[in-house]
């Protein structure tokens, strides 16, 4: 910053910038998007609620959620219920994907020197009831 004066009496008058929130560009190939059926979530249209600070960018996997493995069972069935009231099933069972190396829930855990109940899990919201 210049010490040199701006102002014709001398005076050294300095604009600050407004604040403002920039987000970085995520930019991820078509091809890994449809590989994993992620999304890029844009904070300047993700929908809020009154009040609510707009949600960083981020890239997610549009049919899965992360549940802390501490969720209590009336948590999981609140999930259940929701998801039940717009069509969809939860299910926590995974499809391995070709190519990728999996882990065990409970090798995991060991690896990591705690109980499995502690490990996230991921469920898979899919359309229509469980046959």
């Amino acid at each position: 910053m210049s010490e040199i004066p701006n102002t014709s009496d001398g005076r050294k008058i300095v604009a600050r910038a407004p604040r403002t929130t920039s987000y970085p560009v995520i930019r991820v190939p078509d091809r890994i998007l449809q590989r994993y059926r992620a999304r890029v979530l844009d904070p300047m249209t993700a929908v809020q609620l009154p009040d609510q600070a707009p949600p960083a960018p981020t890239v997610y996997i549009s049919d899965q959620l992360i549940v802390s493995g501490l969720a209590t069972h009336d948590s999981y069935n609140a999930l259940a219920e929701a998801a039940r009231r717009h069509g969809l099933h939860l299910s926590t069972r995974q499809q391995q994907r070709p190519g990728h190396r999996s882990f065990r829930s409970e090798e995991v855990a060991r690896n990591a020197n705690i109980s499995p109940d502690y490990l996230p899990q991921r469920v898979k919201l899919t359309v229509g009831a469980l046959v």
